[in-house]
């Protein structure tokens, strides 16, 4: 029966790290999954600001899409404490096209912190 499974699950065109959902492109299912919405987000972000992205920091499915935070270092400074960095928040579609983009807080990296709570 285990072997019955595997046999259906490599026939169905789905594999982990696909970057989609359980569904087909035949489906007509484009949805990122949410691995690849961030890393959509990081790429995005690094294109439009051309600043080192330190990585996504949130990613949220929406309605339409995704919502992805991603940190930025927009300056560096000796010592490292003193850095500038900022949070900007993304809204991609279904897909992985950027809808929008917001900066939504930056400060020094000593000073920053979740005020989101």
């Amino acid at each position: 029966m285990a072997e019955e499974q595997r046999s259906r699950t490599k026939s169905s065109g789905t594999s982990r790290g696909s970057g989609r959902t359980g569904r087909s492109a035949a489906d007509g299912d484009d949805r990122l999954s949410a691995a690849t919405a961030a890393a959509a987000g990081v790429r995005v972000i690094a294109e439009l600001t051309g600043q080192s992205v330190l990585g996504a920091t949130g990613v949220r499915p929406t309605d339409s899409g995704w919502t992805v935070e991603v940190e930025v270092l927009e300056e560096t400074h000796i010592p490292s404490s003193a850095d500038v960095l900022a949070l900007y928040r993304l809204e991609l579609s279904e897909s992985g096209e950027l809808l929008s983009y917001s900066r939504i807080r930056r400060g020094q990296r000593c000073s920053i912190g979740d005020d989101r709570r």
